[in-house]
This record gives structure tokens, sequence and C-alpha cells, in this order.
């Protein structure tokens, strides 16, 4: 932070002060730019939020509604009261997580099984049938 012992200092040391009262006005403007910008995006991420939650609720309210008229038994004023759309989005964002790990261990094993080199044989193609050689070994004797 600029203080006016750092500006005195500066001017003291020959600072032409047309050029720091320039270059403290560009950096204002950019902090105030950099400041707008984040706090629009803080605005926009929070809309997203609600517009979200919202949506999710209404999942909610059709389901809830759904299971009330087909199967009562299934909701009562707890229910109403614990299943939100704010569980909903939690569920579905830790199930995303999950799957992303899974996928990303699938990746994994698929690159560290890419180099071996497995041949499966058809077991019609074998010389020797190996059921065959045991019921006549132990079986048909």
């Amino acid at each position: 932070m600029l203080d006016k012992n750092e500006v005195l200092t500066r001017l003291q040391n020959g600072e032409d002060p047309q050029k720091l009262a320039e270059t403290i006005a560009n950096s204002l403007n950019e902090t105030i730019m950099e400041y707008e910008k984040a706090e629009k995006q803080k605005r926009l991420e929070a809309a997203i939020a609600k517009q979200k939650a919202n949506d999710a609720q209404k999942v909610i309210d059709v389901t809830l509604d759904f299971l009330e008229t087909y199967y009562p038994q299934l909701v009562n004023d707890t229910v109403k009261e614990e299943v939100t759309g704010d569980i909903l989005i939690q569920l579905i964002e830790e199930s995303v997580k999950e799957i992303n790990a899974v996928n990303s261990e699938i990746e994994r094993l698929k690159a560290a099984t890419n180099n071996w080199n497995f041949q499966v044989k058809d077991p019609k193609s074998l010389d020797k049938d190996p059921i065959a050689e045991f019921l006549a070994e132990f079986v048909n004797n």
C-alpha cells in the first residue's frame, strides 16, 4: 500500500510528481477493474447457485408429489422436511466425484495394461482336451 512517506521518499529521490501520479492512477484503475470483475464473477456464481438450488427443489417437489400419490407410505412430515434440493445437489456432486475417481482408475489401468500382450487361445483349437483327459484318467476307468 502506498502511503505518504513512500510518496515523499520517491519525490525526494527525484521522481517526477506527474509520472508518480499517473503510476498511482493506473494502478488504482487496474485494481478497480480487477475488483469489479471479481465481484461480477461472484454475483454470477451466486445467481447460478440459486438457480441450481431452485431447479433441484423443483425436482424434489415433483418427486415427493409423485411418491405421495402412488407410494404414500414412503412420505411423511420428516421426509418432506429433510429431503431438499440441497440434499439432491450434494448427492449428485458426491456421485460425480466418485464416478470421476472410478473412471480415472479405469483409465490408469488401461494405460498400465496397454503393453501387455495376451494371446487367448480358443479352447477348441487346443491340441489336447484337458477335460477329456481328466475324464479318461479319473472317471472312465
